[in-house]
């Protein structure tokens, strides 16, 4: 059977370069290689490449230009793909996948470090999605994928421009509604392992000018099994086998973004409340947040823009436990409520057509509160903080490169001052561009790991990054880029028992690497191939990530992936559109030896083939996609990135899925 489905996913694979050579023979693309100028009509990859960026500089530059090491993925990709939810998405992207940490939440790795703590940003429509106890993001059916216009992703540190919750990496999505749809979008998708149910979501966009005002939703939910495997946890035998396509593997996402704007004034409301289940408990985090800002020009140079903001979370709440705290002493409830408000002034000014400057300062208050008076914070049910700080950069478009020079430096009321530098040059002439890229980056402890540590401090990272990309023809692109990153005093959590657990700054990590990206966009078909390779040093000191006797890998994080998706269009209407992801050998822990001692295990290479077919406009603005994922049925484990005694959690088997969407553009 693996055998007919790879050989179904092989033939759809070779639809791509067999297209390309019916639809434009050899000595053309010769011809189109040697006469290739700038003047000519831009293709699909030149506008991609020349789209303005809302992330990597405070100023819009397109992506061969922005002083970081960015990716982008548009609706149209996230459609052709049939992605499911956003760790479809995500794998497509070099150096990035997913590891698991505790009770079935799993979070991101970047570049051959655990990135799921504080040392990655998510911005949806502006706001801030981390938590605000450990920082944490959560993925599996989370994010509203069909519902998303544009992702934005650096590569790499983003500290100097949105503080201690980017020392990694930073991905911005917009939904629809949020950029400007004029009309509504709607999706629903559902999906099957056979005959247990995979997924079943909807989701909607509305937007809506009237005069000087823009009206906008997004919204989404659903529910998901994250596998049909049955699961039996070997550091918690007790618990026996669990059949997790039978409830405890569920998410369930429900998610609202709404905005209205007139001028230069902008109000945004997200809402997100994400459950899911385990073989203990039944968890949530929830997030609200408002957000208002003002942009105005004071004469024609100078840029004004105030912000306000306020969240209130419930990260991490237990809601149930299957077993009885009685008979199982650490199962235990858990219930903080946070909040923070923010406030935010930044400055900018044109000095002339090559000089621009920016520069702000900003303010927040956060509090969390022990809602069920447990004794989490000690004496008292309450905590509070405050934190300053300040920023500038500027960008200087010079004739022999663009250079950008900036600074973050920021004081907590707990943990002291932080600050992040950055500097990087970068070059865009015709066909080549290049990249030269030093920055420093920190991630500010959260609420939780200040109040588990007697002296906790903010680790700090040195990131080094070169690229250079070259554009053989307007459809073809190929990037390679190098990077090095070392991070001191890491924050980790040592666990040795419910009396003895909490969080300390070790010595450090460190991880290189290199990145390729090739690209072809060609008007009856497409093709992405990416290639990241990342090697931990040998010098790592956090014995919870290191491999026994492989030390250029750290625990749950594989050295090598491998990317390739795209589509053909057979007709106007009807496309072809194959992905494989190939993910390397990892090592990770599972149950205990026979002296008690946790397992490391070798985690074999696995390769995910999807084939997603889809007809539009079946009707008008109806487009219908089915498909089938992970069509050899490989065992594809979220395996934990530390050594903090949890399984696996196993990821989602052959899955059938059917997704339509409708699409309907307002009359101006």
């Amino acid at each position: 059977m693996k055998c007919i489905h790879f050989a179904f996913l092989v033939l759809g694979g070779l639809c791509l370069p067999v297209a390309a050579t019916a639809q434009q023979p050899a000595d053309s693309l010769l011809l189109e290689l040697q006469g290739l100028s700038a003047y000519e009509e831009a293709s699909a990859l030149q506008a991609q490449l020349n789209g303005k960026l809302g992330v990597g500089s405070h100023i819009g530059l397109s992506s061969r230009e922005t002083p970081g090491i960015v990716s982008v993925i548009t609706a149209q990709d996230i459609q052709d793909m049939g992605a499911r939810d956003f760790i479809d998405v995500m794998r497509v992207v070099p150096g990035f996948d997913f590891a698991a940490d505790v009770d079935f939440a799993v979070g991101p790795t970047i570049r051959g470090n655990w990135a799921m703590e504080g040392k990655m940003l998510l911005m949806v429509d502006g706001v801030k999605y981390n938590d605000l106890l450990y920082q944490n993001l959560f993925f599996g059916n989370h994010l509203p994928v069909d519902q998303i216009e544009r992702v934005e992703i650096i590569r790499g540190p983003g500290s100097a421009m949105y503080g201690g919750t980017a020392e990694y990496g930073v991905i911005n999505i917009t939904t629809k509604g949020a950029s400007g749809l004029n009309g509504v979008s709607a999706t629903g998708s559902y999906g099957m392992y056979g005959k247990d149910l995979a997924r079943r979501n909807i989701g909607l966009s509305i937007g809506k000018r009237i005069g000087n005002v823009v009206v906008d939703v997004s919204a989404h939910t659903g529910r998901a099994n994250r596998s049909n495997s049955m699961y039996q946890p070997g550091f918690d035998a007790f618990v026996g086998e669990v059949n997790l396509a039978d409830g405890r593997g569920q998410t369930n996402p429900g998610f609202v973004s709404a905005g209205v704007s007139w001028k230069g004034l902008k109000s945004r409301f997200v809402f997100d409340d994400y459950s899911w289940s385990n073989y203990h408990y039944d968890l949530q985090t929830k997030i609200m947040t408002g957000l208002l800002e003002y942009e105005f020009k004071v004469g024609k140079r100078f840029t004004l823009t105030p912000q306000l903001s306020y969240t209130n979370q419930m990260p991490w709440y237990y809601k149930n436990s299957l077993f009885p705290s009685d008979e199982h002493k650490y199962l235990y409830e858990y219930k903080i409520r946070t909040e923070r408000a923010t406030a935010n002034l930044t400055g900018g000014y044109k000095v002339n057509h090559r000089l621009y400057l920016t520069s702000g300062v900003e303010w927040y208050q956060e509090r969390a509160k022990d809602v069920l008076d447990q004794g989490n914070f000690g004496d008292v049910q309450q905590v509070e903080y405050q934190n300053f700080s300040a920023f500038g950069e500027a960008l200087l478009k010079h004739r022999l490169a663009n250079i950008t020079g900036g600074i973050r430096l920021e004081h907590h009321s707990a943990f002291g001052y932080a600050w992040a530098p950055r500097f990087a040059i970068t070059k865009h002439v015709n066909r080549l561009h290049f990249k030269g890229l030093a920055s420093g980056a920190y991630r500010a402890p959260g609420i939780e790991n200040i109040n588990m540590s007697d002296d906790i401090k903010p680790e700090r990272s040195s990131t080094y990054e070169l690229e250079t990309g070259y554009q053989f023809t307007k459809d073809m692109l190929l990037a390679v880029n190098l990077f090095k990153i070392k991070t001191k005093d890491i924050i980790v959590f040592s666990y040795v028992d419910v009396e003895n657990e909490g969080f300390g700054n070790f010595e450090q990590v460190s991880s290189k690497g290199v990145e390729v990206v090739y690209q072809v966009r060609r008007p009856k078909w497409s093709s992405n191939l990416t290639y990241s390779y990342s090697r931990a040093s040998d010098k790592n000191a956090v014995e919870q990530y290191k491999v026994s006797g492989k030390d250029h890998l750290n625990i749950g994080i594989a050295a090598h992936k491998l990317t390739l998706h795209g589509g053909y269009r057979v007709s106007n209407r009807f496309s072809i559109n194959p992905s494989l992801v190939l993910i390397g050998e990892r090592y990770g822990y599972k149950g205990y030896d026979e002296e008690g001692t946790p397992l490391l295990m070798r985690f074999a290479p696995f390769l995910l083939a999807d084939l997603h077919l889809q007809y539009k406009d079946l009707l008008p603005g109806l487009t219908l996609g089915v498909g089938t994922h992970n069509l050899l049925n490989e065992e594809n484990s979220f395996v934990q990135a530390y050594n903090g005694s949890s399984d696996p959690v196993p990821g989602p088997g052959r899955e059938y899925t059917v997704k339509v969407s409708y699409d309907l553009k307002f009359t101006k």
